[in-house]
């Protein structure tokens, strides 16, 4: 279970990235999505995927359910890192 130092990296982060990218429909971050493919699944603390990857209902809203591995993936793992935070 994410704890305060974890958690406030993972929530400001995935948003950091969807400014960047987002806007141009580059790509999209998500926050601890699961990905599942080829039978099995992954719950990346953040998942991003391409613009034209991400999977959208019929209405174009964003799918619940991801068939398929992200483009990037990232993870914490904080006890070999040192942050600040300002």
């Amino acid at each position: 279970m994410p704890q305060g130092e974890h958690s406030a990296l993972q929530t400001e982060l995935a948003p950091a990235i969807n400014l960047i990218v987002k806007l141009k429909q580059i790509a999209r971050a998500f926050s601890e999505l699961r990905c599942t493919s080829g039978g099995r699944s992954i719950i990346p603390e953040i998942s991003v995927f391409l613009w034209s990857r991400i999977h959208r209902q019929e209405n174009g809203g964003i799918a619940n359910v991801f068939s398929l591995a992200p483009d990037w993936t990232i993870n914490f793992n904080l006890s070999t890192c040192k942050f600040s935070y300002g």
